[in-house]
């Protein structure tokens, strides 16, 4: 038997950094010895070098009381937050952090306001997307699915993470941004 630990992907083929082979042990009645072999770290190909950092965006696709034409108006200052992987800390999202931008989002559903926390969760950028934690008694959704205060989850394009209100004994979702590749500019104290 034979386990690896991969180090990375390089074109489709794994590249282990650690491999061990199992062996039964003679006269020792069936039991194994693991003889482990190492193997340099790769160099990651060259096309992922010159990339540079991973950046990503959070655009908003959905708010209550919003067309989609009229989210398309209210621009990208508004309705995308944006992270890097070069980024020196985690983006915090809440009223505190994005005062006027949770402000025009939810201009036309005001009493939404109360179910965004001051920090409501943190979003920090990973070459493969981002993991979001929730920070806050207030629920986020990913994909439609719940994250619970204190828990993470690492998100990739195309999945979406949503903020909701409890109506009746559900959940409502009244903003939802979905992960998108590539960022303008870091969000951070003073921005939008």
């Amino acid at each position: 038997a034979e386990i690896g630990f991969p180090y990375t992907a390089v074109e489709g083929d794994l590249v282990f950094f650690l491999r061990l082979r199992f062996r039964h042990a003679e006269g020792d009645g069936g039991s194994a010895v693991a003889v482990g072999e190492t193997a340099p770290l790769p160099r990651l190909p060259a096309e992922r070098l010159a990339s540079g950092p991973a950046s990503w965006t959070l655009r908003c696709v959905h708010a209550e009381g919003f067309s989609k034409e009229e989210l398309a108006r209210l621009g990208p200052e508004l309705c995308d937050l944006c992270c890097s992987e070069a980024d020196p800390a985690p983006l915090a999202v809440g009223r505190q952090h994005q005062q006027r931008r949770f402000d025009a989002l939810l201009g036309r559903s005001l009493g939404c306001m109360s179910f965004i926390s001051r920090t409501h969760m943190r979003i920090e950028a990973h070459r493969a997307g981002v993991q979001i934690t929730n920070l806050s008694q207030n629920p986020v959704y990913i994909d439609r699915g719940p994250l619970s205060k204190g828990e993470s989850r690492s998100i990739a394009g195309g999945q979406v993470v949503s903020f909701a209100r409890l109506e009746g004994n559900a959940h409502v979702l009244f903003l939802s941004l979905m992960l998108c590749a590539g960022a303008a500019q870091r969000d951070g104290p003073g921005s939008p």
